[in-house]
């Protein structure tokens, strides 16, 4: 089983934890079935050096991260309970 979730023919995403954060990570599905992080050049530091990051969108720890989802899920339609929510 994967451990993402295909949006369309070319896009999957994911869910990652680096540090105790947690990110949504948009990438492609590899010829093995493996997850492939889309990547994008952004500047860094001071002297805006040019890297190349993951494309990703960083979702905080795991009860901010749950409450994120939650909202966005809510901004979807769908139905939520929790109320942690500030809507």
């Amino acid at each position: 089983m994967n451990d993402f979730i295909r949006i369309d023919k070319y896009t999957v995403v994911k869910i990652e934890k680096y540090n105790g954060v947690f990110s949504l990570v948009e990438g492609w599905e590899g010829k093995g079935g493996d997850f492939k992080a889309n990547w994008i050049k952004q500047p860094f530091g001071k002297e805006k050096i040019e890297k190349e990051l993951p494309k990703k969108i960083k979702l905080g720890d795991a009860e901010t991260a749950r409450n994120t989802l939650a909202m966005l899920w809510k901004q979807c339609g769908g139905q939520t309970d929790n109320p942690n929510i500030p809507f």
